[in-house]
């Protein structure tokens, strides 16, 4: 088997273990990570409000000040963004600063773009 193969292999392998990761991470009750029919539903709502009947629903996107963004740099199209919250230690941090949010299928993707972005990537 060449080096090509292994490494192919191994990506794979990996990226089964981290969907596995991410889906029971998702699952839990104190995790900050949507599933991927959540996070559906969050963008649903923000396109049309009326396709939500559920008032906690409702609110919990409200209170999280959920917003959907054009990211064209990245040809991205209603990207789902939550502000970021300061901390006393985030001084550079500029007021009105928008996260991108992920749902547990987009990680591995995520994790390995941003990998690639600052070292050396092999994959």
């Amino acid at each position: 088997m060449s080096d090509l193969q292994v490494t192919a292999t191994e990506e794979v392998g990996h990226e089964v273990l981290m969907a596995a990761f991410t889906s029971r991470l998702s699952t839990s009750g104190k995790s900050k990570l949507l599933t991927k029919e959540k996070y559906d539903r969050a963008v649903a709502y923000l396109l049309d409000h009326s396709t939500c009947t559920d008032a906690h629903f409702r609110h919990w996107v409200k209170e999280r000040r959920f917003t959907l963004v054009d990211l064209p740099l990245h040809n991205l199209n209603t990207v789902l963004m939550i502000p970021r919250t300061n901390h006393k230690c985030d001084v550079a941090r500029q007021e009105g600063e928008l996260l991108r949010v992920v749902n547990e299928d987009e990680v591995y993707s995520v994790v390995k773009y941003v990998q690639c972005s600052f070292s050396a990537c092999w994959l």
